[in-house]
């Protein structure tokens, strides 16, 4: 397994993508990218330029951007349009007024999000439905808030959030773009501050990865806050790394782009 542990969403993704590139199509190794420096508001370190860039590449050859794909993990500018309200209420607010509006904003969005997978997870017990367990987010910070109230906390193996939904997503299809994501799952310190870590099977690290990192930083903010903490570091391990359906020119711009931004 390969493990590379960076500084900014930046370092991270040029680290990925240079190690995927080196790769043989045979090479099934695991890549885990850690990201563990964030600004004092909490948001990830970022090289700008370097975004940009992505983003006018990705345009080029048809891919959503950086920010549209972060936006599905976790609707960050909604979050902050509303002045960051809690875990509660913020879900509760989406979930009657925004989910239908974020799947029509794109057609991949046509089978959810991977936010509303975590808000509205169609799970099932004894054949009923659980509504207060199906918004995830919400159960986490019921349980956070209610073991503090005994000055203790909740068990570790119960900060977890799927989103990959076997009843809607085991189908015969070939090829399907949603969800890459798996699972999201949360640890915590001595000092509660807290660690996320999420789960792809596989992953294009040239049309994904930055946005996935960046939704992902973004989750773990708006989580931390809202369980009245911090964000120490954010993992992502991806069982099958890929850099993507490319030509040979494309893959010549993505080499380019690298060699500009390497340290």
């Amino acid at each position: 397994m390969n493990k590379k542990e960076q500084n900014s969403i930046s370092s991270a993704w040029i680290c990925a993508l240079d190690n995927a590139l080196s790769r043989s199509n045979c090479d099934a190794t695991p890549l885990v990218v850690s990201i563990n420096s964030f600004c004092e508001d909490g948001l990830p370190v970022q090289n700008f330029d370097l975004k940009s860039d992505i983003d006018d590449l990705l345009i080029k050859q048809g891919k959503i951007t950086t920010d549209d794909c972060a936006f599905v993990i976790f609707p960050y500018s909604l979050w902050e349009l509303f002045d960051f309200p809690g875990i509660p209420e913020f879900t509760e607010l989406c979930k009657r007024q925004l989910l239908n509006r974020l799947r029509k904003l794109h057609h991949k969005n046509r089978h959810g999000t991977y936010f509303e997978r975590m808000i509205q997870y169609s799970g099932v017990k004894r054949g009923e439905k659980e509504p207060e367990k199906c918004d995830q987010l919400a159960f986490i910070h019921k349980i956070w808030y209610r073991e503090k109230a005994r000055n203790k906390r909740p068990r570790q193996s119960a900060l977890q959030i799927a989103c990959f939904d076997p009843v809607k997503d085991h189908t015969g299809s070939c090829l399907s773009g949603f969800p890459c994501l798996q699972q999201v799952s949360l640890a915590y310190g001595d000092d509660d501050s807290l660690v996320l870590n999420a789960y792809y099977p596989t992953q294009y690290l040239f049309d994904r990865a930055y946005g996935n990192y960046l939704g992902l930083c973004h989750l773990g903010l708006f989580i931390s806050r809202g369980l009245g903490t911090t964000l120490r570091q954010v993992n992502c391990f991806i069982g099958k790394p890929e850099i993507g359906k490319l030509q040979e020119g494309q893959r010549k711009e993505i080499r380019d782009l690298l060699k500009k931004y390497k340290s």
